[in-house]
């Protein structure tokens, strides 16, 4: 496969430019630092408001291809490679980072279908604090209680990947809990250490479901907060920078 170059992405804000990388070089130490760190990455496409989230697999400077996962949508999966150019966004330790690529093709990636795309030509690394996201490291955890699902009489939880004030990234779901976009999750707790907890509602915003995790695995459900009362989200807040300070500490 020879993809032809990708399509220019629409000229950006002048102020913008200033967070442009343009260099190969520094292109690809970017992308590989994505790929290192399992980000999340949201593909837009299309005329409408065409989006899936995904992760990237390989950037092979060598071919100057970048390949990624298979969304969870087959029709959008079908849709993409005709689409004459797409952008992608994610955030890497609190920058944001997107970039538009085109000449879109589905390939074979260990055995399974995925995506390859000509490296882009310039990426954006710029960051918006009023999204400032930060990790929950494994060894911290936060747990999100949401309603019990059906006849269940107990919540269903829930791990939380990363956290911002405007939302959260979760992980590790029962294997047949049910997912489904836009779904409202009310009267959820999340408990951010053993004596402290905020309740929250929680928007079903983008799924992610991974062919290449073992089975019951490799979910992740993106959801918003809804309704964020100003005391909660300033507990949120200082919980962020907590972490944010303990991810820098030495040792």
């Amino acid at each position: 496969m020879t993809p032809a170059h990708p399509a220019q992405p629409p000229a950006p804000e002048p102020d913008t430019e200033r967070y442009r990388v343009r260099t190969r070089a520094e292109v690809v130490a970017a992308l590989r630092g994505l790929l290192q760190q399992n980000a999340l990455v949201t593909v837009h496409f299309g005329p409408g408001p065409d989006f899936f989230v995904t992760a990237l697999l390989a950037v092979d400077a060598d071919r100057g291809l970048l390949l990624f996962d298979h969304g969870a949508d087959p029709r959008q999966n079908q849709r993409l490679p005709r689409a004459p150019a797409a952008r992608l966004e994610t955030y890497a330790e609190h920058i944001r980072v997107e970039f538009s690529i085109g000449s879109i093709a589905t390939v074979e990636f260990e055995g399974k279908p995925a995506f390859a795309a000509p490296l882009p030509p310039s990426l954006l690394r710029f960051q918006r604090r009023e999204t400032y996201r930060v990790h929950v490291p494994r060894s911290r955890p936060i747990v999100c209680e949401l309603p019990p699902a059906g006849e269940a009489a107990q919540p269903v939880l829930a791990n939380v990947r990363d956290i911002s004030v405007g939302g959260i990234a979760l992980v590790d779901f029962p294997p047949a809990f049910p997912l489904v976009q836009g779904t409202v999750f009310d009267r959820c707790v999340l408990r951010l250490n053993q004596s402290e907890t905020v309740a929250a509602a929680l928007e079903l915003v983008h799924i992610y479901r991974s062919p290449h995790a073992a089975p019951g695995r490799g979910q992740l459900a993106g959801c918003r907060f809804l309704h964020l009362d100003g005391a909660a989200e300033a507990r949120l807040q200082r919980l962020i920078n907590q972490l944010d300070r303990d991810s820098l500490a030495p040792g």
